[in-house]
């Protein structure tokens, strides 16, 4: 994949000595925040009930006043909150079909093989006709009519409840497994795409669950907008109303009833969404738990087999305590609602705020807590699994997706394949969090001195950057790996990496551009420039530029916009390797090159690495089960 980037369509001149970049990627700090809150507050409640309570335990037109304050600045929050758990909605109802597709497909692969099978056994059989195969094309055709329907769902034209739970592909699993019934005797291969299938319905299960469940989180946070809105001009018109100004007080108490009609259908979907929340985190223990038996069936060969598959038991482990989180969270969710909507009938009922309160006084810190400790979890697992990973690792991925292997008909030899992409891909991660380590202190020496480009240094320098860095390692911070991205034995292994690295001595003594660039060179195989992502790329180019002209001194500056104005006049477009050029002849623009590219190699390897072992692990459990089935089978037989 070429690096070569189109960042800079023109660089403007200003007079004689400054320049313009266009398309900056920057954010202001405004939009970096309706960012965070896009992608955090999706399912936040209870902050409605919160600004109410609060608003009751003051006395006179201070309630209103701070209620009015409260909502006015929770509403907006909220309102942004409600338009990610909007899209996150739609977005899961149009990746659903990926995995019916998926379904199908893997139901033609059984069907083909049942039709050899047969072919094999019985040769003079009418095929077509056998009860086995007519049996799995029956099952077919009504996936196949039922995953129609839940296509035209994307659409939202119908409403998921009123559909199919899917019950067809579980028919057809069933018409799968009844071999034995048919008097077939199912090759290893036939057993493989057996079991993956129901693998696959298994996954398929969960994610259907999560994507109607996400209609609800949405329909809660929607609703939720509106009644604060409600909520907000009611306390408003209290203002006056408090102040006597005409029928205010009536339009007020209106307004409060109004807002409370709207606010219990929220919390009831709320409810719902807190309840799925439960069912998809016991699905998914009862996976891991099968994952977990397989696991300590292996029998690992080897000093690096071992490491490894005490890796994925970590792995695992973390993976149970997210979905520990998860019901922790959705059954906290759950209660609070239940205990808000009872607390918003009694309001409605006339039954007074004496029953109320109690009920709002459980049901608010239940319910906010609860999403506090989702947004906390959810972030830390996004970075955990590498979400965001580039296209070139999805791509890399798929060379050793179990789908394609399989073709070989050799599960032990597919097993340890995707087992030694594994161990790379821990190791690489490993050693990218070593060197994102190493980066920091680099960072903290030229923190004051930006461009710093000494050559080598002094033995009291070389001295405070082995210890500044041995403090970042786990021998300095026994809890390093906790509440990280990382498992307990990435930690260990970076320790053990940079025990036995080499050219340690080079690391702790050479200048800080020459470390930067020998991390580049060994985390991309010797080229960073083609092992970036074109956005990447674009804020490498764009941040290096910036920083050229405002850190250089005068002569290097006009040096820089000098060969800028050059590129310019001729009308050719700046791409990243000019700059890599330039900075080969220039000892300041090198220091900076480097520094910008080595955040960038850093940061793409980090989220890469994690997502392809991810995917890899996944793969290999996948491949482990089928053994497994087949050799339960062997033994039966």
């Amino acid at each position: 994949m070429s690096a070569m980037v189109n960042v800079i369509p023109r660089i403007t001149c200003f007079g004689s000595a400054s320049y313009q970049l266009k398309n900056t990627q920057s954010r202001s700090p405004l939009a970096k925040l309706v960012r965070a809150v896009y992608n955090s507050l999706r399912s936040i409640d209870g902050l409605d009930e919160a600004g109410s309570a609060g608003g009751q335990t003051l006395p006179g037109i201070a309630a209103p006043i701070f209620t009015t304050g409260f909502m006015g600045v929770a509403t907006p929050i909220v309102a942004i909150g409600a338009t990610g758990a909007v899209n996150e909605s739609i977005e899961r109802f149009r990746d659903y079909p990926e995995i019916l597709q998926q379904l199908a497909t893997a139901q033609q692969r059984i069907i083909d093989l049942a039709r050899e099978t047969i072919r094999t056994q019985d040769e003079h059989i009418e095929i077509e006709q056998h009860p086995y195969l007519s049996a799995l094309i029956a099952a077919s055709k009504a996936f196949t009519q039922e995953k129609k329907n839940h296509q035209d769902l994307t659409s939202f034209s119908r409403s998921p409840c009123s559909q199919p739970s899917n019950i067809d592909a579980r028919q057809f699993l069933k018409a799968a497994q009844s071999w034995r019934e048919a008097s077939i005797v199912p090759p290893p291969q036939l057993l493989h795409e057996i079991k993956q299938y129901q693998l696959l319905d298994a996954q398929r299960n969960i994610q259907q669950g999560d994507r109607n469940a996400s209609v609800a989180g949405a329909v809660s946070m929607t609703g939720m907008t509106a009644g604060m809105l409600i909520a907000t001009a009611s306390a408003a018109t209290d203002i006056a109303a408090k102040a006597n100004i005409g029928a205010a007080e009536v339009v007020a108490d209106g307004l409060l009833t109004a807002s409370g009609a709207v606010f219990l259908p929220a919390q009831a979907a709320m409810m719902t969404y807190g309840a799925s929340k439960v069912v998809s985190g016991v699905r998914y223990r009862h996976q891991l738990q099968q994952d977990k038996k397989i696991l300590s069936a292996q029998k690992p060969s080897g000093e690096q087999s071992a490491a490894a598959t005490a890796s994925l038991a970590q792995l695992l482990q973390r993976r149970s305590t997210y979905e520990n989180h998860k019901i922790s969270y959705g059954a906290a969710t759950a209660v609070g609602q239940a205990c808000m909507m009872g607390g918003n009938v009694m309001s409605l009922t006339g039954a007074g705020i004496v029953i109320a309160a109690p009920l709002f006084g459980l049901g608010v810190p239940l319910t906010l807590g609860a999403a506090l400790q989702r947004i906390a979890y959810e972030k830390q697992e996004k970075s955990f699994s590498g979400v965001g990973a580039s296209t070139m690792a999805r791509e890399e991925a798929k060379q050793h997706n179990l789908i394609e292997l399989q073709r070989t008909g050799c599960l032990p030899a597919t097993s340890t394949l995707i087992k030694e992409k594994y161990i790379d891909y821990r190791y690489l991660i490993a050693k990218t969090k070593l060197f994102s380590l190493i980066d920091q202190i680099l960072s903290a020496e030229t923190k004051d001195n930006k461009t710093s480009v000494a050559d080598s240094l002094g033995t009291a320098q070389r001295l405070q950057r082995q210890q500044r860095l041995e403090m970042l390692l786990p021998t300095g911070k026994k809890s390093l790996w906790r509440g990280t991205s990382l498992l307990k034995d990435d930690v260990l292994l970076m320790s053990s990496i940079w025990d036995t690295l080499p050219n340690k001595d080079v690391i702790l003594s050479a200048s800080v551009s020459k470390i930067r660039e020998w991390m580049n060179t060994e985390l991309t195989n010797g080229n960073p420039v083609s092992a970036l992502s074109e956005k990447q790329g674009q804020q490498v180019l764009q941040q290096t530029v910036n920083d050229l002209i405002q850190f250089s001194t005068k002569k290097q500056a006009s040096d820089i916009r000098a060969y800028l104005q050059e590129h310019a006049k001729s009308g050719r477009e700046i791409h990243l390797e000019d700059i890599q050029e330039f900075a080969k002849k220039n000892t300041q623009a090198n220091t900076i090159y480097q520094k910008n590219l080595a955040k960038a190699v850093i940061k793409r390897r980090k989220t890469d690495s994690k997502f392809l072992r991810q995917d890899a692990a996944k793969e290999l459990f996948k491949a482990w089960h089928s053994q497994q089935e087949i050799e339960q089978h062997s033994q039966s037989v």
